[in-house]
């Protein structure tokens, strides 16, 4: 990269910026980019310590197996030992977890002693031989990239300590009750209470907490944004592998630049599952997809796509279907994948409630990886499919993409992805006649498999006998809008690639730069950051706006989301675990005047992992709550008749001005520890 490259990205940015500003639009993007202030009011003396050692843990551990994965295989790229080494941490935390959480042994020092023993394994006689000495035109738009994107996601990580979305909370909670209680019990892991079984995400909480342990991260939640930057840049990383296994080098980098005109760098910070879990999906699939193969390239990417499916089954599950699709011309592949599916399996058990005894999870998940080993070295090189073949598969993905119905996510697609929908199309349309390599097979089984679920999910799941199973699969289609426009990402890198062969690859990068941040789409008021494509300079002004002053500006702070009176109900009960008094077992009755996700509430469960059993006043049946231990007011009398839980809160008023109307009667044998600001918190004497 040149200094006139340098000179004319910033122009072009600025342009950008200038036009929020002269351009009528109904959201103030130039005045929350530029004029709105910074109110830090100290918040960054907790959260840059915390990101310096969040960033320091992911470096020794990615460090540590990638050293590993150089051991066995010296000439793996070095874009390939990042990725073994995100994966093999990744695995630490999810099969480490399994393992050692339940008998109580997933602890820093037992985190530490197994990085310390991988990079000494590693480095031991290593005889790692680089030939990519110098970046590649590709890398270097994967740089670019990183460099527009990866520091607006530090800000943001820097001024939300708690991630900037209002259902987020169920997973810092599970990854803090590993921390609080030092034991992690995967049918036992759920002290939020919201949403129930069905949509843990074990993958993502480990990982969390594994960052917390290994990096003295406390709270968990803190670990948690501290891993958005880390996290971000994996994700680039990831999506540049996955584009030059299905294109080349200049597609990976082209793939990269696109990943802005989706959301995911938007909902990125929000650290759930349903987000993290396109980077080991789109790590495992750039491994296994890669033309050439060897075994730690495909033992390493089976596992990063166990672990996606453990992150988010859905998200998961669609990323396996491509590599099933590919996977299943060799017999060897279906090995693989039956160890993807042993080592993926304790996601599903934990969804359905299927409990079975420690330790038949580590030991399913031992026999998974020892399938992956098996079956690794056996596998073939990806054979280049025929121009015949290209050629139909490309007609195929073209006419789904044009005649899908106006009720399908592909129509809405169009509407909200244009740039990503018209180049996949092009692609489709020039791939058979355009000589060089690409792999058309894993874009079109993607297209293909997101209609047909999308089809399903919006039109037949009332034919669901079972009703549970039908909310469910109906629920799949909201998944489906953010994975569709990742999958559209790589068809039209293969574009840009092809055009970049005829009129150079920086006019292509100045272009699409030019197109991904003018903010020539969604001008609108009703455009959502949140499922709709947008500019890079409006996503720059979403994400200052939350680093400037906070998200959780309708709680009692806007970084915490807790009140000062809130945070003393979580040191006294901190307490009574460091007393024993509160043990993983313990549930606290917490009344409450209606589900306030993203407003005032007393959030004991997510900076103390004790579980939450909430009651509330104004309950209304909910499919989305169903399923988790949220109750009626009324049944709180019952409760005390049957079982007096040991502790009780009460939230009579909020700082929105909602009350209970009626607060219960207390029976005399509890005391009271706090009564403060509309909050009380009372224990059961012994």
């Amino acid at each position: 990269m040149k200094l006139r490259d340098v000179v004319i990205t910033v122009a072009i940015l600025a342009a950008s910026v200038l036009a929020l500003r002269l351009w009528p639009m109904p959201l103030p993007y130039y005045d929350t980019l530029i004029r709105l202030p910074w109110e830090l009011h100290g918040i960054w003396s907790r959260t840059i310590p915390a990101a310096l050692q969040a960033a320091l843990f992911w470096a020794i551990g990615i460090a540590a197996f990638a050293s590993v994965a150089s051991r066995l295989e010296p000439r793996l790229h070095n874009v390939d030992r990042f990725l073994c080494g995100i994966i093999g941490l990744w695995a630490l935390a999810y099969v480490g977890g399994n393992l050692l959480g339940p008998i109580g042994l997933f602890r820093a020092p037992v985190i530490w002693a197994v990085l310390i023993g991988c990079w000494w394994w590693g480095r031991r006689r290593a005889r790692v031989v680089s030939a990519d000495k110098r970046l590649s035109a590709g890398m270097w738009v994967a740089v670019l990239t990183a460099a527009l994107t990866v520091p607006v996601l530090f800000l943001v990580q820097l001024g939300c300590p708690v991630p900037s979305y209002m259902d987020i909370f169920a997973t810092p909670a599970a990854a803090q009750r590993i921390v609080t209680f030092g034991r992690y019990l995967p049918f036992d892991n759920d002290p939020y209470g919201y949403w129930g079984h069905a949509l843990q995400c074990p993958g993502v909480e480990l990982l969390y907490a594994l960052v917390s342990l290994g990096g003295w991260i406390q709270p968990a939640v803190l670990a948690e944004s501290a891993s958005t930057a880390p996290l971000g840049l994996a994700f680039i990383v990831a999506t540049y592998r996955l584009g030059r296994s299905l294109g080349g080098d200049r597609a990976g980098g082209f793939a990269t630049m696109l990943l802005t005109a989706t959301v995911m760098f938007h909902v990125l910070s929000y650290g759930h599952g349903r987000f993290v879990a396109f980077i080991p999906a789109a790590a495992g699939l750039g491994l296994i997809l890669a033309p050439r193969r060897n075994a730690v390239r495909v033992a390493f990417g089976a596992v990063a796509l166990a672990i996606a499916i453990a992150t988010h089954a859905i998200i998961g599950s669609l990323a396996v279907l491509i590599a099933t699709g590919m996977l299943l011309l060799q017999r060897w592949g279906i090995v693989a994948l039956t160890g993807i599916g042993m080592l993926a399996l304790p996601e599903v058990l934990v969804a359905l409630n299927l409990e079975v005894r420690y330790p038949v999870i580590p030991l399913l998940q031992g026999m998974g990886l020892a399938a992956i080993a098996w079956s690794a070295p056996r596998l073939r090189d990806v054979r280049q499919e025929p121009r015949w073949l290209r050629a139909i598969l490309c007609v195929v993905g073209a006419v789904l993409l044009v005649r899908a119905p106006d009720w399908s996510g592909f129509q809405i697609a169009y509407a909200w992805y244009p740039i990503l929908y018209v180049g996949a199309l092009l692609s489709l349309i020039v791939a058979p006649f355009v000589p060089r390599r690409m792999q058309a097979t894993p874009m079109l089984i993607g297209i293909v498999t997101c209609f047909a679920l999308d089809v399903v999910s919006r039109r037949w799941w009332r034919a669901i006998p079972n009703l549970t199973v039908g909310l469910a699969v109906e629920d799949l289609h909201h998944k489906i809008e953010y994975w569709f426009p990742y999958v559209l990402i790589f068809p039209s890198a293969v574009v840009l690639r092809w055009l970049s062969d005829v009129i150079g690859v920086r006019v292509v990068v100045y272009a699409l730069l030019v197109l991904l941040s003018v903010p020539m789409i969604c001008r609108t008021n009703i455009c959502d950051p949140n499922r709709q494509g947008h500019a890079l300079v409006q996503e720059w002004a979403h994400s200052l706006e939350f680093a400037k002053r906070g998200y959780w500006g309708v709680t009692g702070d806007p970084r915490w989301a807790q009140s000062q009176t809130e945070f003393q109900v979580i040191d006294i009960l901190l307490g009574e675990v460091e007393a024993g008094r509160i043990t993983m077992d313990t549930h606290i009755v917490h009344l409450e005047p209606a589900i306030l996700m993203y407003m005032d509430t007393v959030l004991f469960s997510v900076y103390t992992g004790i579980n939450d059993d909430t009651y509330v006043e104004d309950w209304v049946l909910d499919r989305s709550t169903a399923a988790g231990r949220f109750y009626p007011i009324e049944a709180f009398q019952d409760r005390m008749a049957t079982s007096p839980p040991p502790y009780i809160v009460i939230h009579a008023k909020t700082l929105n001005d909602r009350g209970l109307r009626h607060v219960p009667d207390i029976p005399p044998e509890y005391e009271e520890l706090l009564n403060r600001d509309g909050i009380r918190l009372l224990r059961r004497r012994a």
